[in-house]
């Protein structure tokens, strides 16, 4: 689920309708997904779509390129809360594995850093060239990018182009999207701790973030919902936290 603005009844995201549904934007009531934010928004899949590359020191709503939907920031999700973008495989299993961190605040599993157009999960699956991919939220009070990269970094084989565990294609690469350029340093910083340790170049693209766009409701907190769902990530790595 979404945050809420805290008093109004209404969450974080909006959706302009398209123009010949009046083209206004409209809030999202609490307790919608942003899944479902697409249903609330317009009658059309693909016109309705959330994404949600928002870059550090936004205000009110930023329209988000090509994907017709906008992101509210408050009080609530804060001024000091920063977001980082992590593609490690089968996203099913990297959104359980970041969510057991303390300083976590939000994660959104989706399609990253693909073509403009916002693709379906089929798409993907087709090899639309999107990255499956988290996009975190994070108080770097209680928990820092370098943290939350060592830990992504427990979890990926750093190495490997295109695959993570058994599963293989080009949604399946590794990556680290960020949206705020003052970030680089510190993940360069430890990429270059990582191949000193594996003493090789590393398969993990770190680039600026060039779209988002939210995953099928089905695909959110998936092995919450269905706990003895498929992952490649080793079940011990969901007790850390």
């Amino acid at each position: 689920m979404v945050f809420c603005l805290t008093g109004t009844g209404y969450s974080l995201y909006a959706v302009r309708k398209p123009a010949d549904e009046g083209g206004e934007i409209v809030p999202i009531p609490c307790g919608t997904s942003i899944g479902a934010a697409i249903r609330y928004g317009s009658k059309t899949a693909k016109r309705g779509r959330c994404a949600n590359p928002v870059s550090k020191g936004t205000r009110g709503a930023e329209k988000i390129k090509n994907a017709g939907c906008y992101r509210m920031r408050n009080t609530q999700e804060g001024e000091n809360m920063d977001t980082i973008y992590l593609a490690g495989g089968c996203f099913w299993g990297m959104q359980k594995f970041i969510d057991q961190f303390d300083g976590v605040a939000e994660t959104e599993v989706g399609y990253a850093n693909g073509p403009d157009q916002a693709p379906s999960y089929q798409d993907v699956c087709s090899n639309s060239g999107h990255a499956e991919t988290v996009r975190i939220v994070y108080d770097p009070a209680k928990i820092s990018l370098k943290e939350l990269l060592e830990y992504y970094f427990m979890v990926i084989d750093p190495l490997s182009v295109n695959r993570q565990g058994e599963d293989c294609g080009i949604q399946y690469r590794t990556g680290i999207y960020y949206t705020d350029a003052g970030q680089l340093p510190e993940i360069e910083a430890v990429c270059r701790e990582v191949e000193k340790k594996v003493g090789a170049k590393l398969a993990v693209e770190r680039q600026p973030l060039r779209n988002f766009f939210s995953a099928e409701e089905y695909h959110q907190k998936y092995l919450d919902k269905n706990p003895g769902g498929y992952c490649h990530i080793p079940s011990r790595f969901f007790h850390l936290g």
